[in-house]
């Protein structure tokens, strides 16, 4: 590994993000260029899916944004970098925040300060940035605009904070070690030993930490410990999804004791079940995307777990537009 590209695409990229806080309205597109080659593609949860280039880019989501947040700004809590197949990966994770008064995709401002979950991947060649997949928790800007659109959440509804050892930013270039990776795909392996019928068969308890903390999205929350993990999201989820099958990652990195993993519409699903947000059971097919990003702990066994799911593309394959029912009511 080239350790000195490696630190040298993390630097654009971080360099890309503090740029991004500073920038005037109708300049995005300007300040996109300096980072990104001009046929790079830009994957983004729904409603802004598939961006082509850094003009559709900057108009669809960075100046709507930044009128909607004027002050934005983002608060990072995971930086990392690695080599995914002799591309690299930079991946961050955190919060955009700021003050939330104009509306955005339809949901009314607060006038108050918004903290809105955003986790991102980008792949760097030739010092430029050719593509990058953001993710968004807009549930859970919805909640905080009072218009949360699903049943109580079984878990906790907090500010998830970073890394409990505020050891997530990996700005240096020494060489990633691979053991928070390795017992991330062991606990994924046996995820899909699965049988359709008893969580005990999914044997991965040696992989987390006894208080292992699990931070979902809004419409699941946070949970710690096992078995709120089995009461809270795996259960549910798999009373929906009992054949939910994983396929390639479009990206796996280690960096020091972090460790990300993320599917685009490689994990499927059947909705056969109604526990998962009490959404009734409509047996369509499905593709989600996801992305999980791990901590583990001195002993290697992982102690935090942030999951990032397109909820509302899921709730659009399913058939239910939240944000267009949101603009509907009125709000």
């Amino acid at each position: 590994m080239d350790l000195h590209a490696r630190k040298t695409n993390k630097s654009r990229v971080w360099e890309l993000l503090e740029e991004l806080d500073c920038t005037e309205p109708g300049s995005f597109a300007n300040v996109l260029s300096k980072y990104y080659a001009d046929d790079a593609v830009f994957e983004v949860f729904h409603p802004f899916n598939t961006i082509h280039g850094i003009p559709e880019a900057a108009e669809a989501f960075w100046e709507p944004l930044a009128d909607a947040l004027p002050d934005m700004e983002h608060r990072v809590d995971i930086f990392a970098g690695d080599l995914y197949k002799d591309e690299y990966w930079i991946t961050a994770m955190g919060h955009i925040c700021g003050t939330f008064t104009r509306p955005w995709l339809g949901i009314q401002p607060t006038r108050k300060i918004l903290f809105l979950r955003k986790g991102e991947f980008h792949k760097v060649k030739d010092g430029r940035i050719v593509k990058t997949h953001i993710l968004l928790d807009i549930p859970d800007v919805m909640r905080q605009a009072g218009f949360y659109p699903f049943r109580p959440m079984p878990g906790t509804v907090c500010m998830q904070p970073g890394p409990k050892m505020h050891n997530g930013i990996r700005l240096g270039d020494d060489d990633p070690r691979q053991d928070a990776l390795d017992t991330v795909l062991g606990m994924h392996k046996a995820l899909h030993d699965y049988d359709g019928k008893d969580l005990a068969s999914m044997q991965h308890s040696h992989c987390w930490s006894d208080h292992f903390i699990y931070f979902a999205p809004a419409g699941i929350g946070a949970v710690r410990g096992m078995d709120q993990f089995k009461a809270d999201h795996q259960q549910p989820f798999l009373n929906s999804f009992p054949d939910r099958h994983g396929t390639e990652h479009y990206c796996r990195i280690s960096d020091g004791p972090i460790a990300c993993t993320t599917h685009w519409g490689t994990l499927t699903a059947t909705h056969t079940g109604s526990k998962w947000l009490n959404l009734p059971a409509t047996h369509k097919k499905l593709k989600m995307r996801v992305a999980d990003w791990y901590c583990a702990d001195d002993t290697g066994k992982l102690h935090e777990n942030w999951l990032f799911m397109d909820i509302p593309d899921i709730c659009m394959q399913l058939g239910v537009d939240i944000l267009s029912d949101i603009n509907r009511s009125g709000s």
